[in-house]
């Protein structure tokens, strides 16, 4: 079958080899961020010419192309001082007498000094008068790393801790997570200027995991974001994540709190909402899954999205509207309600709830094991097929639809009747993830050169 655009996207395997504390050893100066290109630029020594492009290429960039006289000022007061030089990424070593970069580029911009390119060499080096020349390859020379893209992490950072800390230091706001277990040791808070989206994506929620491992880590994002394919576990019990200030949008995420105790799992400062679409969360049994901090307050829209054992879902001075959702197994008696403030469900499952919803809570369209007021609501228990939440074929919900396509009212996502012959289409059962595998060229990444590999074969049939 072939695959859209968007799930290839979803589906990204973003990184896969791991990057040594040894390269780190390497760099002498950077990583800086030049803010023409919003590259980022390390200086490393390496044994050879062959082993500095191996270390740039393990950290997703390459070594660097100049692309203009401006690119060549700024690499320059940026990396020569003390008379440093180095070498960049163009050579002939391929074809004597034909200058090529080594990422492909076709950048046709030359610096050269007087009587160069010489014959003394087949690599370029740049020096602190800003000019080229081909010069001999020492064991201890120079070389410059250019990186585009968002900040990887093993690859570039093995350390999470250090990657978030390079958010903050280059104010580069784009993070990209392989499949690895990083645990996050200390508080970090990281805030997005206005007009700009900051972005974690993961391999997929049951690859990479974020550990808020410690009770002084404190995961703290402010303004906009956009987290997709990652899990966030809560270890210790002080630690959380926290949002304020912006829109969070959750996409194919797992939240959980790891052991059951502790009161927060994400904390909602002011003016603070979070949409989550197509994620889950798991085992918030010490306290509501979202805390607002208040007076202000915050809003949560969940939509094909799971709720496992959850104490609560809200406290007082947070408000929610859930679409197309699960509640499975939530509150606990003596505790409190799942909603502590206003909320709305709508086409939305409540499995065996341990307590009430809540003073301010509307459904319409629901189904709970109890009567319950409101437009198209159902009553009774469904049926599971062993091990998830897809619905058996003769369950008082069935699994039909299509979550691509926004709910309306009465309608699957397919605008087909959302009743059929006694049985409702209901819940984020209609949430079936499926992998895909976007590296095409397998260098562990998903950027443009897998799109162009990628159309060539859709339109050969993929």
């Amino acid at each position: 079958m072939r695959q859209s655009l968007f799930n290839i996207a979803v589906g990204a395997m973003l990184g896969m080899a791991g990057a040594s504390h040894s390269h780190a050893q390497t760099i002498v100066v950077g990583p800086l961020k030049n803010p023409a290109n919003e590259h980022r630029y390390q200086l490393i020594s390496a044994s050879s010419w062959t082993n500095a492009r191996s270390i740039a290429r393990s950290r997703g960039g390459d070594l660097a192309t100049i692309d203009d006289a401006a690119e060549n000022d700024w690499v320059t007061a940026a990396f020569t001082g003390g008379g440093r030089k180095f070498f960049i990424g163009l050579s002939d070593a391929a074809t004597p007498g034909t200058f090529t970069w080594s990422d492909g580029s076709s950048s046709v911009y030359r610096n050269w000094d007087r009587n160069q390119p010489g014959t003394n060499s087949d690599y370029v080096q740049l020096r602190s008068d800003k000019t080229w020349a081909t010069a001999a390859i020492q064991s201890d020379s120079l070389y410059l790393v250019e990186i585009a893209g968002p900040i990887r992490v093993p690859q570039e950072y093995a350390d999470i801790d250090d990657a978030l800390e390079a958010m903050n230091t280059l104010q580069f706001y784009s993070m990209e997570i392989g499949n690895d277990l990083p645990m996050i040791d200390m508080p970090h808070t990281i805030s997005v200027p206005p007009g700009t989206v900051g972005t974690i994506r993961g391999v997929g929620r049951e690859a990479s995991r974020i550990r808020l491992w410690e009770s002084e880590s404190v995961l703290d994002l402010r303004g906009s974001w956009d987290i997709s394919g990652v899990a966030i576990w809560r270890v210790d019990d002080d630690a959380h994540l926290r949002f304020a200030g912006g829109r969070v949008r959750l996409s194919d995420c797992h939240l959980t709190c790891f052991y059951d105790a502790g009161q927060r799992l994400v904390v909602l400062g002011s003016g603070a909402n979070v949409e989550m679409r197509r994620s889950t969360v798991g085992r918030s049994r010490g306290g509501p899954v979202f805390t607002g901090e208040g007076p202000a307050e915050a809003h949560v829209l969940a939509i094909d999205s799971i709720f496992i054992q959850a104490l609560a879902i809200t406290n007082a001075s947070v408000t929610a509207t859930l679409s197309s959702c699960t509640l499975y197994v939530c509150g606990v008696q003596s505790r409190g309600p799942v909603f502590n403030a206003a909320a709305s469900l709508a086409n939305t499952l409540v499995y065996r709830p341990n307590t009430g919803m809540g003073d301010n809570v509307t459904a319409e369209h629901c189904a709970f094991p109890y009567a319950y007021a409101g437009t198209g609501n159902i009553v009774g228990d469904p049926t599971f097929v062993v091990g998830g939440f897809v619905p058996t074929s003769d369950s008082i919900v069935i699994n039909a639809g299509n979550a691509d396509v926004g709910w309306t009212s009465g309608l699957d996502n397919q605008r087909n009747p959302r009743v059929v012959g006694g049985q409702i289409d209901i819940g984020a059962m209609e949430f079936q993830p499926t992998a895909c595998a976007a590296d095409f060229n397998h260098d562990g990444f998903i950027d443009f050169a897998d799109f162009d590999d990628f159309v060539v074969a859709f339109e050969t049939g993929c």
